[in-house]
């Protein structure tokens, strides 16, 4: 399969933001993700879809973001064999 420009662009805007999210990221190497959400004081009431999204997935249990990158990517490899089978359909 030969990639377009556009399958291109986003996969690599996708690994490439991806990459730069998780070095960036604001927590120190002995610091659990836990341990960060915890140190932020996220307020529930300004930001409850955060707020839910922490509460369901970080705190209490065993989340790591670099795990994120596997299902992301696999979801967007989806879509694009979805789209070339349209178009060779078509």
């Amino acid at each position: 399969m030969l990639l377009s420009s556009p399958a291109y662009s986003l996969l690599d805007a996708y690994v490439f933001g991806f990459v730069l999210t998780e070095q960036n990221l604001p927590v120190e190497q002995s610091q659990n993700a836990e341990e960060f959400v915890a140190a932020m004081e996220l307020p529930a009431d300004e930001f409850p879809h955060l707020a839910e999204l922490v509460g369901e997935r970080i705190i209490g249990g065993a989340y790591d973001f670099a795990d994120e990158f596997d299902v992301g990517l696999e979801m967007i490899l989806d879509q694009l064999e979805t789209r070339l089978a349209l178009e060779r359909g078509a």
